[in-house]
């Protein structure tokens, strides 16, 4: 059994995003490995650590890497998906 992720610090706007992100791969019943895999048949290559960094917010998230989170959990705008500032 996986152990549970690590919620992000969301006082920030990286904090905000990997918190977005985790609801996305929640809500799809995925584990981190398996929404890499999504991710990268959508055209980003990620690989499941490295999401895992951007998932807790340690790193800021690509903005080369929105197109293929849109495609991969099929997002009709990134707009309504991202937080505001």
């Amino acid at each position: 059994m996986a152990r549970p992720r690590k919620k992000p610090k969301q006082d920030t706007y990286i904090g905000r995003v990997a918190a977005r992100l985790g609801k996305l791969v929640e809500r799809a019943n995925l584990s981190t490995d398996a929404a890499a895999a999504k991710i990268t048949a959508a055209g980003y290559k990620v690989r499941g650590d490295t999401l895992r960094t951007y998932l807790r917010g340690d790193r800021v998230l690509p903005i080369d890497m929105l197109p293929a989170i849109r495609k991969a959990f099929g997002l009709d705008s990134l707009g309504d998906w991202l937080p505001p500032k």
